[in-house]
């Protein structure tokens, strides 16, 4: 039974271009994206992150605490593929997302649409009051954020860590951050 009135048959070739998973049904669904628009108030930014489980994760993690939108830069990883998907549980269906080709012009697209630029930066120590309308950005697994924010006098946020580790997996601190930003904007 055909549902769709465009379905196209591609090579086997093509297919595992498409895919990323040996095995998996040979099926590719084509949505239609969420359009991004200006009047989202809470943004998170994803810079640099190489990792398809912690973008997925972070899809659904924004989902789960009530961010409207992801802006990607420095991309190193596909946003579309099969693990994004799958670990975003259908978040990355609910959340817009759109990419931008670098820090600069992300960063003049936020304040132009009266952003406050948040930093997820391990060594800040300071806990500040949370806007209404903001962005929150977290930075590549190995190498953090690059260092084109800094350029910029935006606010810092960070966890406090009391063990020995010094630092979280990115997906979890971003979903961490969100909720804490969250509390502070209700």
């Amino acid at each position: 039974m055909k549902i769709s009135k465009d379905v196209y048959e591609v090579s086997k070739k093509t297919m595992e271009r498409l895919t990323s998973k040996e095995g998996q049904t040979d099926l590719v669904m084509i949505c239609k994206k969420i359009k991004v628009t200006s009047s989202l108030k809470k943004i998170l930014v994803l810079d640099g992150l190489e990792s398809p489980g912690n973008i997925g994760t972070i899809f659904r993690s924004c989902d789960g605490a009530g961010f409207d939108g992801i802006f990607i830069v420095n991309q190193r990883a596909r946003i579309n593929q099969y693990k994004v998907v799958k670990a975003s549980m259908g978040g990355y269906f609910n959340i817009p997302h759109r990419s931008f080709d670098s820090v600069k012009n992300l960063a003049d697209y936020l304040m132009i649409h009266n952003y406050k630029i948040i930093l997820a930066n391990p060594s800040d120590k300071s806990q500040k009051n949370k806007p209404e309308k903001l962005a929150l950005v977290v930075g590549n697994e190995r190498y953090g954020l690059s260092k084109e924010w800094f350029d910029y006098h935006h606010q810092t946020i960070s966890i406090p860590m009391k063990g020995f580790c010094d630092s979280l997996n990115v997906g979890v601190a971003a979903s961490i951050l969100m909720y804490e930003i969250i509390k502070g904007v209700q």
